[in-house]
């Protein structure tokens, strides 16, 4: 497969080598679709994810201390 991601995508994946999270462009790739299939395709986290949407959407504002609050499980 070949993947065209354009040039802020490719200085991401060339920063992350050059700073030795991964030694390659794939690995890069790779880690990247793990977590997105952790955070967004965990059924369960998809679904506290959905209804936190549903709840600032209806105007029921969630209270968070920091935007990682959003991401915890």
């Amino acid at each position: 497969m070949h993947v065209n991601l354009g040039a802020p995508y490719e200085s991401i994946i060339e920063k992350a080598i050059k700073k030795g999270y991964a030694s390659s462009q794939t690995e890069v790739l790779r880690s990247a679709l793990l977590q997105y299939d952790e955070h967004f395709l965990n059924k369960e986290y998809k679904q506290e994810y959905i209804e936190k949407i549903k709840k600032i959407e209806s105007g029921k504002f969630i209270k968070i201390k920091s935007t990682d609050e959003l991401w915890s499980e």
